[in-house]
């Protein structure tokens, strides 16, 4: 079951049963302008269901079931059966859709970061002058709002830095609901030029669906309308594994994670900045 929201130690002791942060990343770097997408926003929405009392839309299949809310085109809850037979919420959220924009410690929860996921050091970022001249060495530097390690501690260590997207990232705003049936449901977006200091106006869905044996899919489309500009989404979904099932019992030390294929990891500085290398991951880490 989703939670409401929490007095700060409370929400301090939770979120050590919720470390899995799942990232499905669309890395669209220094996009391109295109034409071939809506530019008006005025899609007229194609609902056959509506949100419930709590202001959450409700899609479903055989095996699963999932609510999701326009505030940062969020998903709330996520229900499938356990070993019992006995349907868990795995992941975390609120229970009414109002309390995202009142959460004062907002942390981001399954949430669409944007325009830009995770970070962008000393908040500053260039791009080709002239993108139509790839032989140009001339760029246009861009300087964004900084909103992580703004202490002087945290400058000290490298600078202030800017976390997905801004202080008014995409996942601050209420996303518009396009498109919603009994198993998918569609939340779109229009970014224009300058907010948060990025370039170009960017025209953005992502589409939840669901299926039968459990499967969520997640889709996600950005395109820059106007100019040059840097685009990477992602899901912002915390898990918590056991489902609330033993809440007086706040550890991970029971789960275990499979990542077959994850040999190798990005490495970061101090600020948890990519800085280039990669680095092996240790069996059984």
């Amino acid at each position: 079951m989703a939670r409401p929201p929490l007095p700060s130690p409370l929400l301090r002791t939770i979120l050590p049963i919720l470390p899995f942060l799942f990232l499905l990343t669309t890395p669209i770097q220094a996009q391109a302008p295109s034409a071939n997408i809506n530019t008006t926003n005025t899609t007229t929405p194609s609902l056959s269901t509506s949100p419930d009392a709590s202001g959450k839309y409700t899609i479903s299949a055989p095996g699963i079931r999932a609510q999701f809310v326009p505030y940062g085109a969020s998903i709330s809850n996520l229900f499938l059966n356990d070993s019992t037979g006995i349907e868990r919420d795995v992941v975390v959220g609120f229970e009414n859709a109002s309390y995202y924009s009142q959460d004062g410690q907002h942390g981001h929860w399954g949430a669409v970061p944007g325009r830009y996921a995770n970070r962008i050091a000393n908040s500053t970022f260039s791009l080709p002058a002239d993108p139509t001249d790839p032989s140009s060495e001339s760029t246009t530097t861009y300087h964004i709002p900084s909103n992580e390690n703004l202490s002087p501690a945290a400058a000290a260590a490298g600078g202030p830095d800017t976390l997905h997207g801004g202080p008014d990232g995409w996942d601050h705003r209420n996303f518009t609901v396009v498109s919603a049936s009994s198993a998918s449901v569609t939340f779109a977006l229009f970014d224009p030029a300058g907010a948060q200091g990025f370039p170009g106006d960017v025209q953005a869905y992502v589409t939840y669906s669901v299926e039968e044996g459990g499967l969520w899919r997640i889709r996600m489309v950005a395109v820059s309308l106007s100019e040059l500009t840097p685009i990477m989404l992602s899901s912002h979904t915390y898990w918590n594994l056991d489902g609330f099932a033993n809440p007086t019992t706040p550890t991970i030390l029971n789960h275990t994670l499979h990542l077959p294929y994850s040999g190798q990891r990005v490495g970061v500085d101090g600020n948890l900045i990519p800085d280039g290398t990669i680095l092996p991951n240790k069996p059984n880490s």
